[in-house]
C-alpha cells in the first residue's frame, strides 16, 4: 500500500467514525472507537485485543474491553449507519444480497453460543461460534451489512450459561433461516436479489418470509427435496431428482449430509429452469433453476427462485454467480479487518466487535473503489458471457425424453421452460 493509498484509507476511516460518533454518549468510548477502527483497518498481522491496545497507545486493556462490554452505545444503530455508508458508496440497483456464515474457532465453553460444529475450512469438527452474515455484492465492491450470532438450544436452556453470556430473557432460539430472514427484513441497501446456499434453502421460514415481503430471492436446495412443480396448469409434487431423471447426486461427499457443498466454479454451465406453483406475492413467479456443469466430476446445483414475472433466466444465473464472491468477502474481512480476531465472551461484545470490524472492512472496500471509480469488483475469469438459448413453454406431451441444447435430456413433460449456457471469458476460472 502506497502513502497515498494509506492517506486515502485513513480519511475513509475518519469519515466512517464521524458518521457513527454521535452514537457514543461519552467522549472516552468515542475516541476509543476511532482507535479501534484504525487498529482493525490499518494494522498488519493479528488484531487481537491486546495488540489493538498497544497500537492505540494505551497501557492497559481495560478501556478497549469497556468499549466492547459496558460502554453506552447501541451496535444495532451503528449497524444501520454501516448500511447507509455501504449504500452511499458501494450501492447499485443491481446489487446482490448474500447470506453467508463463518465458524469462529474458540477454546473452552464459556463464549456465547460456542458449540462443536463441522468446520469446512479445516475439515474437522471443532469448538467455536457460528456467525450468520448478510453480505452485499455490487460492481463497486462487497461488504458485510448485517450479522447475527447463532445460539444453539442447549445454550438457551441453561440459566447459568445465559447469565454468564449476558443473554436477556428476550433472547430466544432462532434457526439459521430465521436469522437470515430477520436480517433481510431490516436491510437498507439497494439490491435486486437475495441469494443463499443449501442450509438456508431448506428453511421454510426463510422462503415464507421473503415471499411475504416481496424480496426476490434464489435459494439453493437439495436435489432430493420435493417441490410443487406446475405441469399443464396443475401442481404436481415431485422431487428434483425425479424431475431431472437422475437419482442421487455427488454433493455431500465427506462433509456429511447436513453440510452444504462449497460453491464450485466451472468452465461451462448449462442453465435451465422449470415453473413451480404460483408465489404468494402478487406479480411474482417461482422456478426451479438448475445449473448443470458440462465438465465431468462437478456437481449439479439446484435453486428455488422467486421473482417478478418475466424475469429472464440470465438474470437469475448472474445473481447466483455474483453470490459466489461472498466467501471471498468474509475471508478478506478476517485477514484485513480482524473479523475473527476477538477476545469476547459476552454476546454484546461479539456484536460490537463484529460491527466495528465490518465498518473497517467496508472502509477498505470504499477506499479501493474510490481509488479506481471504473473498477469492476469481479476479476477476469469470473465474468460470464451469457448466451441465451431457445425460450418456450413446457410441452404438454408426455412419455419419451426429448433432447435439448448441448445434448442434455429431460423428460418431455418436464422439459425446461428455457435454457442457456454460460462460459467464462478473459481467463481460466477458479
Amino acid at each position: 500500500m502506497t502513502g497515498g493509498d494509506l492517506r486515502s484509507l485513513l480519511s475513509t476511516v475518519e469519515a466512517a467514525h464521524a458518521r457513527i460518533a454521535p452514537r457514543f454518549l461519552r467522549a472516552e468510548p468515542r475516541r476509543r472507537a476511532l482507535r479501534y477502527l484504525c487498529g482493525l483497518a490499518l494494522s498488519n498481522g493479528p488484531r487481537g485485543g491486546r495488540r489493538l491496545v498497544m497500537r492505540g497507545g494505551e497501557e492497559q486493556p481495560d478501556g478497549m474491553q469497556r468499549l466492547l462490554t459496558s460502554a453506552q452505545w447501541d451496535s444495532e444503530v451503528v449497524r444501520d449507519d454501516l448500511q447507509d455508508m455501504v449504500a452511499e458508496h458501494l450501492g447499485d440497483p443491481g446489487g446482490v444480497l448474500v447470506v453467508g456464515e463463518r465458524h469462529f474457532r474458540k477454546n473452552g465453553v464459556r463464549s456465547a453460543g460456542v458449540h462443536e460444529r463441522y468446520d469446512r475450512l479445516t475439515g474437522r469438527v471443532t469448538n467455536g461460534q457460528l456467525g450468520v452474515f448478510l453480505l452485499y455484492v455490487s460492481p463497486r465492491g462487497s461488504a458485510i451489512v448485517d450479522r447475527e450470532l447463532y445460539l444453539p438450544p442447549v445454550w438457551l436452556a441453561d440459566p447459568r450459561r445465559r447469565r454468564d453470556a449476558g443473554l436477556g430473557d428476550e433472547v430466544r432460539f432462532r434457526e439459521v433461516g430465521e436469522l437470515a430472514a430477520l436480517m433481510a427484513a431490516r436491510t437498507r441497501v439497494p439490491a435486486a436479489w437475495l441469494v443463499a446456499g443449501r442450509p438456508y434453502g431448506a428453511s421454510g421460514s426463510l422462503h415464507t418470509a421473503l415471499q411475504r415481503r416481496g424480496i426476490p430471492h434464489v435459494l439453493e436446495v437439495d436435489p432430493a427435496e420435493v417441490l410443487p412443480f406446475l405441469v399443464d396448469n396443475r401442481v404436481v409434487a415431485q422431487s428434483v431428482d425425479a424431475v431431472l431423471g437422475r437419482s442421487g447426486h455427488a454433493g455431500h461427499g465427506p462433509r456429511g449430509a447436513d453440510e452444504p457443498a462449497r460453491p464450485r466454479r466451472w468452465n461451462t454451465v448449462r442453465w435451465a429452469r422449470f415453473p413451480l406453483a404460483p408465489a404468494a406475492h402478487h406479480g411474482f413467479c417461482r422456478w426451479l433453476v438448475v445449473a448443470e456443469p458440462m465438465s465431468p466430476g462437478l456437481v449439479r446445483r439446484c435453486h428455488v427462485a422467486c421473482g417478478p414475472t418475466g424475469t429472464p433466466l440470465n438474470e437469475l444465473a448472474r445473481a447466483v454467480e455474483t453470490a459466489e464472491r461472498a466467501p471471498d468477502c468474509l475471508a478478506a474481512a478476517c485477514v484485513h479487518a480482524g473479523l475473527d480476531n476477538y477476545e469476547a465472551r459476552q454476546r454484546t461484545a461479539w456484536y460490537r466487535h463484529v460491527t466495528l470490524s465490518a465498518i473497517a472492512h467496508s472502509c477498505l472496500e470504499i477506499a479501493r473503489a474510490d481509488a479506481d471509480p471504473a473498477r469492476a469488483e469481479s476479476s477476469p475469469g469470473r465474468t460470464a458471457a451469457v448466451v441465451m438459448g431457445a425460450v418456450g413453454a413446457i410441452p404438454r406431451g408426455a412419455g419419451h425424453r426429448t433432447r435439448t441444447a448441448r445434448g442434455t435430456s429431460f423428460p418431455r413433460r418436464w422439459e425446461p421452460a428455457d435454457w442457456m449456457s454460460a462460459r467464462p471469458v478473459g481467463g481460466r476460472v477458479g
